[in-house]
Parts: structure tokens; sequence; C-alpha cells
């Protein structure tokens, strides 16, 4: 078998994955301490548009320099197109060290929250299995990324399916 990139990734996959970044787990854990600490339903839906606000802002800033550059590599590539190598390599590692973990604690978290909370209650409240639920946690992702692309696709679009639904559950019902 020849070793390179292989494209395995269909349009369903690929849909997914975009989505499952653009709506994270973040969304979930935050929306209760948005409410809580606006002090009105008022204030927080005013916020969370002002959010969206600037979420489209960075999207078409982001859209702009990938068509200006016509290059692939997101934030690495923009950092060296305006900044030069070193600045680049410090985006890249400093998103490697500091947001990867950040995502995979949110994530985790979210996952006792909504998933294992219902079915062991109080777990998410003692600390010795938050940090295995996270260990755990980032070594399943690890674990299916290393096993096949199309595994983790696969895992990827129930993931965001389950977003969807739940997001529309939450908007339906006004909950």
């Amino acid at each position: 078998e020849e070793f390179g990139l292989r494209r395995d990734l269909g349009l369903c996959a690929s849909i997914s994955l975009s989505g499952g970044v653009m709506v994270g787990s973040g969304i979930f854990i935050s929306a209760q301490w948005v409410l809580v600490y606006s002090g009105s339903v008022g204030m927080s839906l005013l916020i969370w548009l002002l959010c969206a606000v600037v979420s489209i802002f960075v999207a078409l800033v982001s859209a702009e320099l990938t068509l200006t550059y016509g290059k692939c590599g997101g934030h690495y590539m923009f950092m060296l197109k305006t900044l030069g190598p070193m600045m680049a390599f410090a985006t890249s590692w400093l998103g490697f060290l500091v947001m990867s973990p950040v995502v995979f604690g949110i994530q985790t978290l979210a996952l006792a929250a909504y998933i294992l909370e219902p079915i062991f209650p109080g777990c998410s409240e003692r600390e010795d299995v938050k940090v295995l639920q996270k260990i755990l946690g980032v070594d399943l992702l690890v674990f299916m990324n290393m096993m096949s692309a199309r595994v983790a696709a696969l895992v990827q679009i129930v993931f965001t399916v389950g977003k969807g639904l739940a997001l529309a559950m939450i908007i339906i019902t006004g909950v």
C-alpha cells in the first residue's frame, strides 16, 4: 500500500465535520451561564446575537484571506503570509498546546453533563471521575482517528446529528 494522503471523507462526512467544528459542544455548557450572569432572557438573547454577528465577521475574514492567498493551511497560512514563519510556527504550536486541550476539556465536560450524568447521577461532581473521563475521552478520540478516517467520520456524523437534534429540541420547546 502506498503511503500518502488518502481522501476517505465523502460529502456527508465533510459537512458533518464542518458542522461539528462550527457548532461545538461549548454552546450546550455555556448557555445556562450566559442566562444566569446576564440576568434576563432578553439580555442573554442579545449576547447570543452579538456572538453570532462576531462569528459571521470572523468567518467572512477567514473566507476572504483564503481566497486572497489561494492556499490551504488556515491560520498557519495566514500568519505565514503576513507575519512570517516564526509567528506561523508559534501560532500552530500555541493552538496545539493551548486550544486543543481546552476544546477536549469542554467536550469531555459536555460528555459528563449530558451522557454520563443521567446514567450515573453525581459522577460529574467528583474530581477523580472528571480526570478519568477526560483521559478516556481524549484517548477514545485519538484511537478512533488512528483506526480509520471512515470510523472517525462516522462518529462525527453521529455527534453532529445529535447536536442538531438537541439544538432543534431546544429551539422548538423553548427550554
